[in-house]
């Protein structure tokens, strides 16, 4: 095996030095992520971090919440609402959550959705 190894090795450097071609290397990139060059964010919650109360507001035009619901970073569901008017703002009452940190899913009327991370002092 040893034999036909160094046979191979040997007729493998004979053709990459019988070219008389220089070693080249390409640099290549690739960006990763979910669509990293496009924003899409609808919703602002303000002010954050909250101790009563914050406000979940859209700042796109056309979008319309269906739905807000709270989770603990354990994935508990803390707090679920959901809409049928053309609210673009919706004040929610965080005053008996514990201090930490949750995160706010809206929903919207045409399925997308977005998340939000919330800080509660």
């Amino acid at each position: 095996m040893k034999k036909y190894t160094t046979i191979l090795f040997v007729i493998l450097a004979s053709l990459i030095f019988a070219s008389n071609a220089a070693p080249t290397s390409e640099l290549v990139s690739y960006e990763y992520g979910i669509n990293p060059t496009i924003d899409t964010e609808k919703v602002i919650i303000t002010p954050n971090p909250a101790k009563e109360n914050t406000m979940v507001k859209i700042i796109d035009d056309e979008a319309q919440i269906a739905q807000i619901s709270i989770y603990s970073l354990l994935g508990n569901q803390i707090f679920a609402r959901n809409y049928t008017g053309n609210e673009n703002s919706i004040m929610l009452n965080v005053q008996a959550f514990k201090k930490g940190k949750y995160l706010i899913k809206v929903i919207f009327k045409d399925g997308s959705s977005e998340v939000k991370a919330l800080i509660k002092q």
